[in-house]
C-alpha cells in the first residue's frame, strides 16, 4: 500500500513541476565555454599520453621554456609600480568623471 502511495506522490509532484524547454544565450555560452575548457584540461592530455607516451611529460617541459620569457614580460609590465597616494588620485580620477 506503501508503494502505491509513493507513486501517486512522485506522479503528482511531476505534474506540478516541469523543466521549461528554452535556454538563454549565456546558458549557450557557458555550457559551450565549459565543454571546451574541460576537452582542452582533461580528455586532449590523455589523447596525447596515449599516443605519444612519456614524451609528453618531456614536450610539456619544453613548452614552458618557450612560454616563461612571454610570462615574465606579461608580469613585469602589468607590475604597478605606484605609491600609495598616486593609487588613491588615479582611482578618485577615475570614479570622479
Amino acid at each position: 500500500m506503501q508503494e502505491a502511495s509513493t507513486g501517486s506522490l512522485l506522479l503528482k509532484m511531476n505534474e506540478k513541476k516541469q523543466l521549461r524547454r528554452d535556454i538563454s544565450l549565456l546558458g549557450v555560452f557557458c555550457i559551450a565555454t565549459g565543454a571546451m575548457i574541460s576537452s582542452g584540461l582533461f580528455i586532449l592530455p590523455g589523447i596525447a599520453s596515449a599516443k605519444v607516451g612519456p614524451a609528453l611529460f618531456l614536450s610539456y617541459i619544453l613548452a614552458s621554456l618557450f612560454a616563461l620569457p612571454t610570462v615574465l614580460s606579461q608580469a613585469e609590465l602589468t607590475q604597478p609600480c605606484l605609491k600609495q597616494e598616486e593609487i588613491i588620485s588615479l582611482l578618485h580620477g577615475v570614479w570622479a568623471s
